[in-house]
């Protein structure tokens, strides 16, 4: 086990690595409780992946928890405002972009199995944004056996349906979009007051 990373095993005998230096991140100790309960909550539940990216409801992700949904949706918009996670209301789709920092995929397999689990997600922007966050980390490996597993099972993108891909915008839209400044997407949650949108750190 490297040093610095715990392993948490779920009752489906899947493994998840979290590291302990989380508590030296520079957000992720400022958080409200609520926020790190349902982060953790986010890497643990039988829903989600060893990959980060799933679907899951607020609904559904709150029964589990035991909470009423107002309260889980709410820590999650704070998680969403820093950028620990991202959620397509429209899909159910959530995204955990660190996730794949702690657990790449260690052999071609494993490659074979989140692409399974892949083509079965619906149709999002956030598959297109996990497929180039999945191709930095195995093109940063530098072998050869992932990268082959990688453009046999993944392709090299042009299959990702249009919605999978996210919207090119025309500098028309960009004046639009600035126009339009407080205005959320139907994709994104709203900002919290009070908390950043930028920083570094674990996660």
């Amino acid at each position: 086990m490297h040093k610095g990373i715990i392993r948490i095993k779920s009752t489906m005998n899947v493994m998840r690595q979290l590291s302990v230096l989380i508590w030296n991140d520079d957000k992720f100790p400022t958080l409200p409780d609520d926020a790190q309960i349902v982060f953790f909550h986010l890497l643990t539940t039988t829903h989600t992946t060893t990959f980060g990216l799933f679907k899951g409801g607020v609904g559904t992700l709150a029964e589990e928890k035991r909470w009423k949904p107002e309260r889980y949706r709410e820590a999650l918009r704070i998680l969403i405002s820093q950028k620990m996670a991202k959620y397509d209301r429209d899909a159910l789709l959530l995204y955990i972009p660190r996730a794949l920092r702690y657990n790449p995929p260690a052999n071609p397999n494993i490659i074979k199995s989140w692409s399974e689990i892949f083509n079965g997600l619906p149709t999002s922007p956030l598959k297109k944004e996990f497929y180039d966050d999945l191709k930095t980390i195995i093109d940063s490996r530098n072998k050869e056996a992932l990268t082959e597993a990688f453009l046999t099972h993944f392709g090299n993108g042009v299959n990702l349906s249009a919605d999978d891909r996210p919207p090119v915008e025309s500098e028309q839209t960009q004046d639009q979009d600035a126009s339009r400044s407080g205005r959320e997407s139907v994709r994104i949650a709203p900002a919290v007051e009070g908390l950043a949108e930028e920083g570094g750190g674990e996660w």
